[in-house]
């Protein structure tokens, strides 16, 4: 079942739907979800659109957490006829293999952000049948899963997304957020000194720069998170923990 997000009128990108429905090798139910109603007939598609009113002062993932959820009950759809949930952002564009080669791998989550696959089962047992509502929705679901050992199948080099810009409220609030998952401090302090090395030496390239902005930012929320002791979610202990199994792994097989 798929949940396709776009604001409103203004926002819709039929190219963007078009992908999502020329997805090959599945079969998928789709919903297009957005704040206002579309009139997707005029531009030929007989999709059902599901209206979701949020608050514009709310972030964008809080608003998209709170549409998921609503539309997921006024669908009436019972997730058990389902084995996956897809949920795409409305400004992604998906090579028509996407979906495909996520699920040949019979992944429990897959994707990130702008497309991301959740298994059925995942979102009934793990996540209680709720999608997140809070400012990193996909982190924390792929933080769920790795606290549970269940390393998520990221693929994204394909999609054409819009280039975000580093913002940094926006990067200082992620890092709160890695905080509550139970990120240890070193991975943290590890990401941020590597970037400034590269950026030292000269070998940072373009792309990395805005990386360099938002890994400061993210520390600093982390920082501020920990001085503030902030409630951490449910998982922190196990996710922590499989992070510095993953590290301590990834520099053995480096040493080898």
């Amino acid at each position: 079942m798929t949940f396709y997000f776009t604001k409103d009128e203004s926002t819709f990108n039929p190219r963007s739907l078009k992908s999502v429905i020329g997805q090959r090798g599945v079969t998928q139910k789709i919903y297009v979800v957005s704040a206002s109603p579309i009139n997707l007939k005029k531009y030929g598609f007989g999709l059902q659109n599901i209206v979701v009113p949020t608050r514009q002062s709310w972030p964008v993932p809080v608003r998209v957490g709170f549409s998921f959820n609503v539309a997921l009950r006024l669908s009436e759809e019972n997730l058990v006829n389902y084995d996956y949930l897809f949920k795409v952002d409305g400004d992604a564009v998906l090579p028509s293999d996407y979906l495909s080669s996520l699920l040949s791998l019979k992944p429990l989550v897959a994707g990130y952000g702008p497309a991301m696959l959740i298994s059925s089962k995942f979102f009934r047992a793990v996540l209680g049948g709720v999608y997140p509502m809070n400012y990193c929705d996909d982190g924390f679901i792929i933080a769920a899963a790795i606290a549970r050992g269940i390393w998520p199948v990221l693929h994204h080099k394909d999609i054409d997304v819009p280039d975000a810009p580093t913002l940094p409220q926006r990067e200082y609030i992620y890092g709160e957020e890695y905080y509550k998952w139970g990120i240890p401090l070193p991975l943290i302090l590890i990401h941020s000194l590597t970037r400034i090395y590269l950026r030292a030496s000269g070998k940072m390239k373009k792309t990395q720069r805005k990386e360099l902005k938002a890994y400061m930012w993210n520390l600093v929320g982390y920082i501020h998170a920990s001085i503030n002791k902030e409630k951490k979610y449910g998982f922190h202990r196990d996710y922590g923990k499989m992070r510095i199994l993953h590290l301590y792994h990834t520099l053995l097989s480096q040493l080898k």
